[in-house]
């Protein structure tokens, strides 16, 4: 069985930091979303504030955050790898 090596070279510290930055993203995008999705009753009629939450516990936000981050994430990673193939 021969073994084919993908990746010749080490990550760099650049493509690190730029995941770093994509996950960042990734969890922005999710806690808005989950966010909004909780105090969306709030917007329905004035006055806005106090914002109404229909989550009672962090535990949508604990456990929503970090797989959104992660599914963003490699929605993000396969968009990139989709240009990089088209480019080269």
């Amino acid at each position: 069985m021969v073994v084919r090596r993908v990746r010749k070279s080490r990550v760099t510290g650049e493509e690190f930091v730029g995941d770093l930055v994509f996950l960042m993203i990734g969890f922005i995008i999710s806690f808005l979303a989950i966010f909004f999705f909780d105090t969306h009753h709030s917007f329905y009629e004035e006055p806005w504030f106090p914002l109404k939450f229909i989550f009672t516990s962090p535990n949508p936000y604990l456990v929503g955050v970090p797989m959104g981050g992660i599914v963003i994430f490699l929605i993000i990673k396969l968009f990139l790898f989709g240009v990089q193939k088209e480019e080269g």
